[in-house]
């Protein structure tokens, strides 16, 4: 029996006697079905019918419901050809019936259909859902003037609604249909994107059809959702199967069972919004007013969330769909005009969605494409409209490497930790030199984390050396400014060493790395050696180490007690490895005595230029 209805139906012309009559005796042979062959006769009797009885076409809308009610019995559940016969069969009775009438029949059936959070529906009642997505399509097309033209938009909102509720939550199992997925996905699927398709025109399109441009902005607005919830649930198929595997490659074949249908079915996403202008226009307007989160350095949006939750990780998944379509598909919706500001956002959008849902998630599916993209596409010369854009990559990266270090075994494996670290250094040497070092001077001084702050000086080490190493023979005052930065950051203020051993060393190394540098072949090394302000900083700093390391190695020789016997001789340990290494750098600055008295004569260059 149907539940009651979300939507009343009513009829535009009153049915007649022999019309009431007939909608009755099909309503109770639908209930009397008992097989399989005798569901599918009575669906093929009808589907033949519709276009030549006149009086069956009158009653049909009417049947719609009794449809869904036998399609969440079992009769056709074990068979394609069935459930085929019936989508078809709802698709017909839309096409052939008054379209407003039909349209709140059709309303009707759809909130008969079960909530997916509450209740497990078999695949025929997920193909009947089709075929009624379908036949509001087929109908919508056919109105081309009236009141239900005008409400158009307002019909849509109520379609997208319960289309999210009762295809696109969560299932209640927390798993998809086992036997029929693939099936179900695909009518699903290519329903939604008929909508789309069928709407998606642009504003212009809708003004030239007199369309009100608040109306038009509400139908981009909730196809663009629709758009977004299809590409969520793919992507989700894809997400939950690479939970448990080790972070992809370059190719895809680890999900080699989502290659052929999912990516079949991005791509068809892909190409639904591509030709849908309006969509296009829409959604590139909404992705450049996203603007990065205080705290994250993520994207927010910055109008807030309308009625239908059209959030930013809504475009993001959008964005990921375009993403993760088959390698070697030319399929795409974005612009690959857009400057670097702009893919800037979009990626950034795209990791934002998904460490919302899950940290882990975000760095092994968001940020391995992240950082393949963005240097793929993106020009270095451009990049100041970055921050015109206000997007913070010190913020993004110091977040991703937090969570990297501070993940357990279980969620994150050594190899793919190390594989994250790697691509989070492409993806900083991917930015511009002085963009480069203010990232890593602000992680540095914003993370309460040693390992990643240690982490974080070597690139900034690394990379300092490279250009100091471009021009040996110019002191690089902008260089030696940035040196002395990170230095202090790392070195100074209250600490506890065994808490900072990674920041300690980090810093002692760099030093280490100056003061060992031939000074007769490295100005800037050489600068920072022989001005007594820089190297009296250094040795201050050094010393203040040296003192509290001293003051840690008497306490824990102090302390005694078994049951943490391992726990102190693991932090004896790291005292030791940073006395050794503050030990190596103050002998170096004791016995180094040159003092280059020519330095008057040194080129001077004031500061960092792009290379």
């Amino acid at each position: 029996m149907s539940t009651v209805a979300e939507f009343p139906p009513e009829r535009s012309v009153p049915l007649s006697d022999e019309a009431s009559a007939l909608e009755d005796t099909l309503i109770q042979e639908m209930k009397a079905l008992t097989t399989t062959d005798s569901a599918i006769a009575f669906l093929q009797r009808i589907n033949s019918e519709l276009r030549t009885n006149t009086t069956l076409r009158q009653v049909a809308p009417g049947l719609l419901s009794s449809l869904v009610d036998l399609a969440k019995g079992n009769l056709l559940e074990m068979t394609r050809e069935g459930r085929k016969i019936l989508k078809d069969t709802i698709c017909e009775i839309a096409v052939v019936s008054r379209p407003r009438e039909c349209y709140t029949f059709l309303m009707e059936a759809l909130s008969l259909l079960p909530d997916r959070a509450t209740e497990v529906a078999n695949t025929t009642t997920f193909i009947a859902a089709a075929g009624l997505l379908r036949g509001l399509s087929r109908l919508m097309v056919r109105v081309q003037a009236g009141r239900m033209k005008s409400d158009r938009a307002r019909y849509l909102v109520g379609i997208v609604a319960l289309i999210q509720r009762k295809f696109f939550v969560e299932s209640k199992d927390g798993s998809p249909t086992a036997d029929n997925d693939a099936e179900l996905l695909e009518e699903l699927t290519g329903a939604c994107l008929e909508l789309i398709t069928t709407y998606g025109y642009d504003s212009k399109v809708g003004a030239a059809m007199q369309e009100d441009p608040k109306e038009s902005s509400c139908r981009l607005e909730v196809l663009t959702s629709l758009a977004c919830l299809v590409s969520e649930e793919l992507c989700r198929r894809v997400s939950k199967s690479r939970l448990h595997l080790p972070l992809l490659g370059d190719t895809p074949d680890e999900y080699e069972l989502q290659r052929g249908l999912v990516g079949r079915l991005l791509v068809d996403v892909n190409s639904a919004v591509y030709q849908s202008p309006g969509i296009l226009q829409y959604t590139c307007s909404r992705v450049l007013n996203l603007v990065p989160h205080e705290e994250t350095g993520l994207m927010q949006s910055s109008d807030g969330v309308s009625a239908l939750d059209m959030a930013q990780s809504r475009l993001g998944w959008l964005l990921l769909a375009y993403i993760e379509r088959p390698r070697g598909t030319r399929t795409a919706w974005m612009p690959l005009v857009w400057s670097h500001a702009v893919y800037t956002h979009i990626y950034a959008c795209t990791i934002q969605l998904l460490f919302e849902s899950n940290d882990v998630l975000a760095i092994r599916s968001g940020l391995r494409l992240y950082g393949r993209e963005l240097q793929q596409h993106l020009p270095y010369q451009t990049y100041r409209e970055g921050r015109q854009q206000r997007w913070n990559p010190g913020k993004l990266f110091r977040h991703v490497l937090e969570i990297a270090v501070t993940s357990d075994e279980i969620m994150m494996t050594l190899k793919e930790r190390q594989h994250v670290y790697s691509i989070t250094e492409k993806d900083l040497r991917a930015l511009p030199i002085e963009e480069r070092f203010d990232a890593y001077y602000q992680i540095e001084k914003s993370s309460g984390v040693d390992e990643v702050v240690g982490i974080v000086l070597k690139l900034y080490k690394d990379d300092w050396w490279t250009e100091v190493l471009r021009q040996p023979a110019v002191v690089r005052l902008g260089l030696v400014d940035r040196f002395t930065q990170a230095i202090q950051a790392a070195l100074t203020g209250d600490f506890k060493v065994v808490d900072g051993t990674d920041t300690i060393i980090g810093a002692i190394n760099w030093c280490r790395l100056v003061w060992l540098a031939d000074p007769q072949h490295n100005a800037t090394a050489r600068h920072i050696k022989s001005s007594e302000w820089l190297s009296g900083v250094v040795t201050s700093l050094v010393e203040n180490v040296a003192k509290q390391i001293d003051t840690e190695l008497t306490i824990e020789k102090q302390q005694k007690g078994d049951d943490e016997q391992q726990l102190k001789g693991v932090e004896m340990s790291r005292l030791e490895l940073v006395a050794d290494t503050v030990g190596r750098l103050r002998e170096l600055i004791n016995t180094n005595s040159l003092v280059n008295k020519g330095n008057d004569n040194d080129s001077v260059m004031p500061d960092v230029k792009e290379s």
